[in-house]
């Protein structure tokens, strides 16, 4: 199962706030990728670089520039959970892990939504 991004927000400290389409908030700590990752190091100088980074398509992660960016997986994984918020029930395609299909009633093709959940 895939994990993706609804909405971000980039705080001062280095640490991104994801909120996952089945309603989890995580905040990763980006500097936990200076050891392993030294070009990361440039976003504790280059504070404007990080406030401009972007949610990438479909929520599958956060771009930052042609050479850095963070997985929706990653921040999944190794973030920390600090809340969750209401999904909206009965919103078609809310999420890019969702399956659509169509289903024949009385000779007539509606649309199911399957959102697989976190």
């Amino acid at each position: 199962m895939t994990h993706n991004i609804k909405e971000i927000r980039v705080k001062d400290n280095l640490i991104v706030e994801a909120v996952f389409f089945c309603g989890v908030v995580k905040d990763f700590d980006v500097s936990l990728l200076f050891e392993k990752y030294p070009e990361y190091k440039v976003l504790k100088e280059d504070n404007t670089l990080w406030q401009n980074a972007e949610l990438l398509p479909q929520g599958s992660g956060v771009y930052i520039n042609d050479e850095m960016d963070l997985t929706a997986e990653e921040i999944w994984k190794y973030g920390k959970t600090v809340g969750k918020v209401p999904v909206e029930p009965n919103t078609p395609a809310q999420t890019p892990s969702s399956v659509m299909w169509r289903k024949q009633v009385n000779n007539a093709f509606s649309v199911v939504n399957i959102s697989f959940l976190c």
